[in-house]
């Protein structure tokens, strides 16, 4: 399946009276990025509350398998063609859009670049293939493999009157008898004259050779399947990736979903700290994107004559205009190049060269530092913070349960022979 590399929009969920308006607006923004009239880059800066890829064009890590909640990996894993948008959906942190990058397939061999593709051809030749059939024989003998004496004449008669479906007693070996051994797997003549059936192989003479190369290849796949008991840095790296999944399955259990999903608790983390959670220096203002800048210059100036019917405004330009209102810190805004915000400020029209698209600011008030965000605007890092709560509760858990007793004697020995 490999890995998505994905950029995303989030629009923050709020109150469940104020759903429906995030909803309309998420959907608002799919529309106008599937019709082109607006880049999502600029979407992005203009409108997601991601505050880890806003400013990135909504870029995400990229994205596999497990680390997400169900909903968002359909979504994620069901694009399947570089710049496909999946329509706004909902998880608990809010609406989300995606736009697919890329498709990072699972490393294959073929995959790699041309010095490993000729790596690859030399692999191909027949020195390689000498190479591979000694260092099979060679691991034969760790894997414990055993031939069984049994009279070939006969093996190779039984196999061509089983092959041709005809007559095949008389003879010293049959279907259940053991050819070799490897390991605890036994392989018999049964197993033998299925693999000259499937390869059509009706011809006496060539039997040995096939028998030769059949082991070979019992051996190899014995190999392949048993690694880890052959090589240990491949066990060791397994075992890596095991324990790897079983913290990440801890952490979910433990952790992430439980501070995601408990409502109560995180009320109560927030009410708790509240004075950690403040704003800084912003404003409650309003953002636009138009498609053009006509309809930019027509909307800011109804704006600026009726700013309390900004929504009215913008419901009459739907096609043409995206206005979003929030509380933003001034950090979030475009820089004035000197100049200074002030109530009833328009910023000058920005164009955008992604979409061609224009975009400005209204203020409608300044805010100054250090109010409290209400928990709607704090939720991410109240999630945060609470997910690391729950992580230390129970690292506190297990050391209590599975309490470490270090030899002092023998640690201190350690450090003065590492000195």
């Amino acid at each position: 399946m490999g890995k998505r590399k994905l950029a995303q929009i989030l629009i923050w969920q709020v109150g469940a009276d104020e759903r429906q308006a995030k909803k309309q607006l998420a959907d608002s923004i799919f529309q106008l990025l599937q019709s082109g009239k607006l880049a999502f880059d600029a979407a992005a800066l203009q409108f997601s509350n991601d505050r880890a890829s806003y400013s990135n064009g909504g870029v995400l890590p990229l994205v596999s398998v497990g680390e997400y909640d169900a909903v968002f990996e359909q979504a994620a894993f069901g694009l399947t063609k570089p710049g496909q948008l999946s329509p706004a959906f909902e998880t608990a942190h809010g609406w989300h859009i995606l736009k697919l990058l890329e498709i990072v397939p699972a490393p294959k061999a073929d995959d790699e670049n041309a010095a490993n593709e000729l790596r690859q051809r030399v692999m191909n030749t027949d020195r390689a293939e000498i190479a591979k059939k000694n260092f099979l024989r060679s691991v034969m003998q760790k894997m414990k493999f055993q031939e069984s004496v049994i009279n070939k004449t006969d093996l190779w008669r039984f196999t061509d009157s089983a092959v041709r479906n005809g007559k095949t007693t008389g003879l010293s070996v049959n279907n259940n008898t053991v050819l070799f051994s490897i390991g605890k797997e036994q392989t018999l003549v049964e197993n033998w004259v299925m693999y000259n059936r499937a390869a059509g192989i009706v011809n006496t003479s060539a039997y040995a050779a096939r028998y030769d190369a059949y082991m070979l290849q019992s051996a190899n796949s014995y190999y392949r399947e048993h690694l880890a008991e052959f090589e240990p840095a491949f066990k060791e790296q397994l075992q890596e990736f095991k324990d790897a999944n079983l913290l990440f399955a801890a952490m979910e259990k433990e952790v992430w979903s439980k501070a995601a999903n408990d409502s109560v608790a995180l009320q109560k983390h927030y009410q708790q700290h509240r004075q950690q959670y403040t704003w800084a220096n912003g404003a409650k203002a309003l953002m636009i994107t138009a498609t053009d800048s006509l309809a930019a210059e027509r909307y800011k100036k109804q704006l600026l004559q009726q700013p309390t019917e900004w929504k009215a405004i913008a419901a009459n330009m739907q096609e043409q205009i995206i206005a979003d209102s929030a509380r933003f810190e001034l950090t979030q805004l475009p820089a004035l190049n000197g100049a200074s915000y002030s109530n009833g400020f328009c910023t000058p029209l920005q164009h955008n060269d992604m979409d061609n698209s224009y975009s400005f600011v209204y203020i409608f008030q300044l805010m100054p530092g250090g109010d409290i965000r209400q928990f709607e605007d704090a939720k991410g890092w109240v999630i945060n913070d609470y997910q690391q709560v729950l992580e230390k509760q129970w690292i506190d858990s297990l050391r209590k349960k599975y309490p470490v007793k270090v030899n002092d004697a023998v640690w201190q020995t350690l450090l003065r022979n590492n000195k």
